[in-house]
């Protein structure tokens, strides 16, 4: 037995001798993207089998690949297809978190469970409280926690870190890529009642609304500071506006700046070159790109899978992708749950959010290769120019204003830290691109 075989028997083995003694079971199991999953609730099925006699299997996803493809995939694979044509049903918690109907007969498995961790979506739970439930996830966030114990309590997690220590997962190299946002005014500036147009550059915008952002801040935290020593009644309502004034405009704001991060241009362009140089460099090699929009996915490679083309397209690129007939793949996020891809060599993350759970879920993308394997993956980070102004007093002359540019950190790169925080990063290769290099 491999070391993943021996850890996905440990976990069936604890989640079957907890629903022999309780006579029941309502929890979940928090296992890293990669461990096997599918795996381990095929096992404990056949296991619950011997203990429960319900009379269905439902198994409730987020999505229509998982729906229809995967999960019945995954009972073919294990010799288990008898199984899935007689007693399963699949269905999304897009729907069931609407039904009132008995499904007393019923184990329900409720696949990346923590999608369903939602105040609309979590109805289930309240409906099916008394039912046998098994849920499954890779990895639940701390805003979902409070959630997961009341309504799903989770009885085993084991993290990709520990996974990795183990051996059970591979570890992934990172190169930390570097540029500049573009120089060149192609950002389209729409203002004003009649509609006027001017273009920025991508560093002129993302300075303007950052510098934006952080001139809010200094000002709500001012007046923040400044309601603590108000005690007057209508002196102190009036603070109360004029902070939720300042909250909403610095929220807009921040809104913009992270729209413009995630349709960049320049960075379509780096990642361009970046699957140019790969593929000229390793003939053989394959590597996918995970952007934020279907525009800036399909700005970087022909071949996407995203939620913009129909189903057959996705299947067909799909399909292409794991059997070495196309070598790129452009994804969004209609793929980061619970697909395996084949003999997998770079992925690219050219725009996102500091999310942990999807962090975690398209590293599962390269974690799920064969042990001896190392896939490499590839992280933007933009940076910019902010302009700085100083004003310079000279006696006898008029105050005049200096400007100078100072290079600084997008909030990319922030993201970035948050996302790879505790991760050892002593083997990550940084390749720097950008104009004027410094050590930010």
């Amino acid at each position: 037995m491999t070391k993943r075989d021996i850890k996905q028997k440990e976990i069936v083995d604890l989640v079957i001798a907890k629903a022999i003694e309780d006579n029941h079971l309502h929890h979940l199991v928090i296992a890293a993207t990669g461990i096997g999953k599918s795996k381990i609730a095929m096992d404990i099925i056949i296991q619950l089998k011997k203990v429960f006699t319900f009379k269905k299997i439902l198994i409730l996803v987020d999505n229509t690949r998982l729906r229809d493809y995967n999960w019945k995939d995954d009972f073919e694979k294990w010799d288990l297809g008898y199984i899935y044509n007689d007693e399963v049903e699949m269905n999304t918690y897009q729907t069931a978190y609407k039904w009132t109907k008995s499904l007393d007969d019923y184990l329900i498995i409720c696949d990346e469970a923590d999608f369903s961790f939602t105040p609309e979506y979590g109805k289930f739970y309240e409906t099916y409280r008394d039912n046998l439930i098994l849920g499954l996830t890779g990895y639940v966030t701390e805003d979902k926690r409070s959630f997961m114990d009341s309504n799903l309590p989770c009885l085993i997690e084991y993290t990709a870190e520990a996974a990795q220590q183990q051996g059970i997962l591979n570890s992934t190299p990172i190169v930390f890529v570097k540029f500049d946002l573009g120089k060149a005014r192609t950002v389209k500036v729409t203002y004003g009642e009649d509609h006027k147009v001017f273009y920025q550059s991508e560093n002129e915008a993302y300075d303007y609304w950052d510098s934006r952002v952080r001139r809010l801040y200094g000002e709500l935290e001012d007046l923040k500071v400044e309601l603590n020593f108000t005690h007057e009644y209508k002196a102190r309502k009036k603070l109360e506006k004029e902070i939720v004034k300042l909250e909403n405009g610095m929220r807009w704001s921040a809104t913009k700046r992270s729209e413009l991060l995630i349709n960049l241009d320049s960075s379509a362009d780096m990642a361009r070159r970046l699957i140019a140089h790969t593929m000229k460099e390793d003939n053989s090699s394959k590597i996918i790109s995970f952007s934020k929009r279907k525009a800036q996915c399909n700005k970087i490679t022909r071949y996407t899978y995203h939620g913009g083309n129909k189903d057959d397209i996705n299947d067909k690129n799909f399909d292409d992708f794991n059997e070495g007939t196309i070598r790129e793949l452009g994804l969004v996020d209609k793929i980061n749950r619970g697909v395996n891809m084949v003999n997998l060599d770079y992925a690219l993350f050219e725009s996102y959010y500091g999310s942990d759970t999807k962090l975690r879920q398209r590293l599962g993308r390269l974690m799920r290769l064969n042990p001896d394997d190392l896939a490499t993956m590839y992280v933007l980070l933009p940076y910019f120019m902010r302009k700085v102004r100083k004003k310079i007093k000279e006696e006898g002359k008029p105050d005049r204003i200096e400007i100078s540019y100072k290079q600084a950190k997008t909030k990319s790169v922030d993201w970035a830290v948050a996302m790879f925080e505790g991760w050892d990063l002593s083997e990550a290769k940084t390749w720097d691109y950008r104009t004027i290099k410094s050590d930010l």
